[in-house]
């Protein structure tokens, strides 16, 4: 009897110490149903989004933190990769594709000089969308070196009538409300100003309260990095969302 005893109990322990195992391997590398779903889904996926670059899953990641799955991708036709982030439902989260060739394009460059260098790998912009992203930036460097004054003697009178669309292309809506409300409350007509000389600009920039302006643009450019009102934020996610025109 006390030998039955002991074989139940070694066999409730194992059953126990198999249980506790599963439960760790789940907890680390998911559940292989969801994974099977995950990877059904990502096939499905790049089939209908990338089949004609030959895609091919190469690793499929389970993020315990996350609580899903990183799904890596190869596209055997342009060479990329990249990855898809999947709910354990198998409902896909986030495509990084654009966000991978932002950083294979313009990522190094960015964190080492910052927005800046984005305007210099750009050059001489090829369509609308790259216009409208140098003139932002322009008009950023400016404003935060300078501020509006400069910015309406420096800049190029194209992009100083077309700089409140721009800004709204690129998404940065706070930004352009703030300069229509201003030269609309000060009557400043939103156009290049020659200046001749240091006398002209100091009389230009006593005319209209710019500092207000600046004080009120430099006020938004300071808001948490997560907040929209960052133009940073705005110009990078709208070039990873352009990327094919960038």
């Amino acid at each position: 009897m006390k030998k039955h005893k002991t074989k139940i109990i070694a066999a409730a322990v194992i059953i126990f110490l198999i249980a506790v195992a599963a439960n760790i391997t789940i907890c680390f590398f998911g559940n292989p149903a969801d994974r099977i779903k995950v990877r059904d889904a990502a096939e499905e996926y790049i089939a209908l989004n990338y089949g004609e670059y030959s895609p091919k899953i190469v690793d499929i990641d389970y993020d315990f933190k996350y609580i899903g799955y990183w799904v890596e991708i190869f596209l055997e036709e342009n060479g990329k990769t990249f990855s898809l982030q999947y709910y354990e439902s198998g409902e896909l989260e986030w495509d990084t594709y654009d966000f991978s060739i932002y950083e294979e394009k313009y990522g190094e460059a960015y964190y080492e000089e910052g927005i800046y260098a984005i305007r210099d790998i750009i050059g001489t912009p090829q369509n609308e969308k790259q216009k409208a992203v140098l003139a932002v930036i322009n008009f950023d460097f400016e404003i935060q070196n300078g501020g509006l004054c400069q910015y309406l003697v420096n800049e190029d009178d194209e992009n100083i009538v077309k700089i409140t669309d721009y800004l709204r292309m690129v998404g940065a809506e706070n930004q352009a409300n703030l300069l229509e409300e201003f030269a609309v409350k000060n009557g400043l007509e939103l156009k290049s100003v020659e200046i001749k000389n240091n006398d002209e600009y100091i009389e230009f920039e006593k005319s209209k309260p710019f500092d207000e302006f600046d004080n009120a643009y430099i006020d938004l450019e300071n808001a948490d990095w997560d907040e929209a009102t960052v133009l940073t934020n705005e110009v990078i996610s709208y070039i990873q969302d352009n990327i094919e025109d960038f």
